[in-house]
C-alpha cells in the first residue's frame, strides 16, 4: 500500500510540473483576470516564441488597449538611446508661391512635422497650444504675409 501510494505522489507531482508553458502561463493569466482588483479593467497578453514568433499564449490578443506605463517606459528609453539626449522635435512653418506688396500670398502656407507626436503640450508654458499658434502667426508676418489667396 505505501508502494501504491508512493507511485501515486511521484506520478501526481510529476504531472502538476509538467504542465506546458502555455497552460502555466494561462493559469497566471486567469487568476490575474479575475483578480477583484482588475474588476474594473481589462487585461490583454500576447506570448510569441522569439525564435519562431509562433503565438504560445494568447489572453484577449486582439483587444487594443492603451499602453500600460511600462511599455512607455521602454519606448522612451529606446528613444532616448536611439535619438539621443539632445534630440529634439522640429515642426517647420514654410510657404510656396510669392507674397505681393500688399501682403498676400499666393501659395499655400504648408506646416511639415518631424515626427512630433504631440505638436506642442499644455504642460510647458514655451510649449501651450496658444504659444505655437502665436509664434507661427509672428512668423508668417515678419515675411510680410498679411492674406493668403
Amino acid at each position: 500500500m505505501k508502494r501504491l501510494f508512493l507511485l501515486f505522489l511521484i506520478s501526481f507531482s510529476t504531472n502538476s510540473y509538467a504542465q506546458t508553458l502555455q497552460r502555466r502561463i494561462e493559469i497566471a493569466f486567469q487568476r490575474l483576470a479575475n483578480d477583484p482588483q482588475l474588476s474594473y479593467g481589462t487585461a490583454s497578453l500576447s506570448v510569441l516564441n522569439a525564435a519562431t514568433g509562433e503565438v504560445v499564449f494568447s489572453g484577449n490578443g486582439n483587444t487594443g488597449l492603451a499602453p500600460a506605463s511600462t511599455l512607455k517606459t521602454i519606448t522612451a528609453v529606446t528613444a532616448y538611446h536611439l535619438l539621443s539626449k539632445d534630440f529634439t522635435w522640429e515642426t517647420t512653418l514654410g510657404h510656396t508661391g510669392f507674397v505681393t506688396a500688399d501682403g498676400t500670398l499666393n501659395g499655400d502656407i504648408i506646416i511639415t512635422g518631424s515626427g512630433d507626436p504631440s505638436l506642442g503640450s499644455d504642460r510647458y508654458d514655451q510649449a501651450k497650444s496658444a504659444t505655437l499658434l502665436k509664434r507661427w502667426v509672428d512668423a508668417v508676418t515678419r515675411v510680410g504675409i498679411m492674406r493668403i489667396s
